[in-house]
This record gives structure tokens, C-alpha cells and sequence, in this order.
């Protein structure tokens, strides 16, 4: 069995999800979830609560006993203080034993990892690169559906329909996750729009954010020259936002695993998705960060 623990807001769950699920089927086996972590609360002022988030998908992955989760953590802590990955992949790649803990050590990048290493193992990790799941890309798109997909505002038009997310919240709010994450700047979005303005000026941008009353405000110089529409964020679920954007004609999304995903399940053939060239603020991480964004996305 594959056991993948589940971290961090709806697409961090998702790129998380994405990978188990790519590995499990892979190798034949079935795949658990770990939620002890993100059903955690946690009291860190300089940490982001979150929930589990998809369970609003078609996912037919099994939730992992709390007794076994609890033999599994201390392996996880003889595995971090011991520092036994480089002898685990040793001892794999001369007698072929599988073993019981792996965690992910890159940031952003894909690193191929030979599936059968994984088997009967608890996988800790982000994965962020949509080539852990490139064998299974349609099937992972079926997967993160939901059965109401009618948005009344993308009825058709001669416009084009720019879907654009603008992070903020903690992003914003939490000096600790600005310092690491940092935020797209207004001259960013302004030439995103100027890229799509400049090829056909009957161009509309719907705006979403989880802040949009400062946003509002922060584009304001923006609406002179521009058609902005402001889309007020749902409370029902974090998934119905992302989903909306998915369907508009092209997409420009911000430094965040939730704008990645909006625009990874646009469905459009011909999409045009614009994505920050600067996704931490940390320049050696950044410099480092491969296979996230796709190389036919256009970064600026």
C-alpha cells in the first residue's frame, strides 16, 4: 500500500493527492490517506490552519487507521533523526527491500523516483510538478470535477475571458509566510493584462481573490484602461473558486499552488496561461524551482 500525508491548503492537497494516486497505480496497489496533520489544530500564529478539502472529488482513497498512523509516525522520527535516506536508497538498489518511510527532498522540482522503491511506503511531501502525474493526466482531471459546473457569468461571448487570481490573505497578513512566499506585484498583473490587451482589446479580466475588498482597491488605477470584473469569493468551498477559473480562456494566476491548479485543469486547447517568473522570494530556491510551471506557460 501507498500512504501519502495530507498537508497544506486545497492545491498543496491536491499536488499531494495527484502523486499517491500516480504511484499507486503505477505499482498496483492501493493508496491511504494520512489526515492526522491537516485535522491538527495548530496554535502558531506563523502557521496557516487548514482542513481537508477534497473530499468534494471523486476520490476513492481509503483514510489510514489512527493506531497504524501512530506506528508509522515514530519510524518517521527515527527516519528524520537518524538521516537514513541515503543508506534507505542504498540498501533498495542492492537487495531490492522496499522501505517504510520517504520523504520528498526537493522544493519545487520533479525527481524521478523508481516506483518500486515506494511500495508499502508512507510518503511525506509536496510533489509539486505535474510530471509526478503526466502518465495519468486525464484521468487526474476527471478526478477534480465536481458534478455542478454551470458558472452563469461564462456564458458565451465575443469577449475573450481572462481568468485572473490575485493571492493575499496570509500571503499578505503573516509576516513569516510573506518573507518566504512574497506577493505579485501590481506591475505584474498590469503586464499580464497589457499582454493579452495589446493582440485583441475586447479582453475581460474576472478578478478573484481572497482579499477582494483590498484588491478592489489595489486595481482601481487599473479599471481606466481596462475591463475588470471583481468576482466575490464563495463560502462554500475553496474548490468551487478554482474550478471557476478553469473555464474561462485563458488564465493568469498568482505564485500559489491553488492559481497553478485553476489553470492546469483549464481545458481550453488553446489556453494561454501567464505565470510570475518569481515564486519565493528566497532567490536560491527560485533559481532552483524546475518542472513546476509547464514550459508552454508564459512567465513574466
Amino acid at each position: 500500500m501507498i500512504i501519502i500525508k495530507i498537508i497544506g491548503g486545497i492545491g498543496n492537497q491536491m499536488f499531494q493527492f495527484a502523486y499517491g494516486y500516480a504511484v499507486s497505480k503505477k505499482i498496483n496497489t492501493k493508496l491511504y490517506l494520512d489526515l492526522s496533520e491537516i485535522n491538527k489544530f495548530n496554535a502558531d500564529v506563523n502557521f496557516t490552519n487548514r482542513k481537508y478539502e477534497l473530499d468534494v472529488f471523486n476520490i476513492n482513497s481509503l483514510e489510514l487507521n489512527q493506531l497504524l498512523i501512530k506506528a508509522i509516525k515514530v519510524l518517521i522520527i527515527v527516519n528524520k533523526k537518524l538521516k537514513l535516506d541515503k543508506l534507505k536508497f542504498y540498501i533498495y538498489r542492492k537487495y531490492n527491500i522496499t522501505i517504510p518511510v520517504f520523504t520528498e527532498y526537493v522544493h519545487f522540482g520533479y525527481n524521478y523516483i523508481e516506483q518500486s522503491f515506494l511500495k508499502y511506503t508512507y510518503i511525506e511531501g509536496y510533489f509539486q510538478s505535474y510530471k509526478y502525474f503526466k502518465d495519468y493526466e486525464n484521468e487526474i482531471r476527471n478526478i477534480f470535477t465536481i458534478p455542478q459546473n454551470n458558472f452563469s457569468f461564462l456564458e458565451y461571448s465575443e469577449e475573450i475571458r481572462i481568468g485572473v487570481h490575485v493571492r493575499r490573505g496570509d500571503y499578505a497578513n503573516n509576516v513569516s509566510i510573506k518573507k518566504v512566499h512574497g506577493l505579485c506585484s501590481i506591475s505584474y498583473y498590469e503586464s499580464a493584462f497589457d499582454f493579452f490587451y495589446q493582440t485583441n482589446n475586447a479582453v475581460v479580466f474576472y478578478i478573484f481573490s481572497d482579499s477582494l475588498k483590498e484588491v478592489i482597491n489595489e486595481f482601481e488605477h487599473l479599471s481606466i484602461k481596462y475591463k475588470l470584473i471583481f468576482i466575490p469569493t464563495t463560502t462554500l468551498h475553496a474548490s468551487t473558486d478554482l474550478l471557476k477559473m478553469s473555464n474561462f480562456n485563458h488564465n493568469i494566476i498568482a505564485n500559489s499552488s491553488y492559481s497553478w491548479w485553476s489553470a492546469w485543469l483549464n481545458n481550453n486547447s488553446k489556453k494561454i496561461i501567464i505565470s510570475p517568473s518569481q515564486w519565493v522570494t528566497d532567490n536560491y530556491i527560485n533559481s532552483t524551482i524546475k518542472d513546476l510551471v509547464p514550459e508552454n506557460w508564459k512567465k513574466i
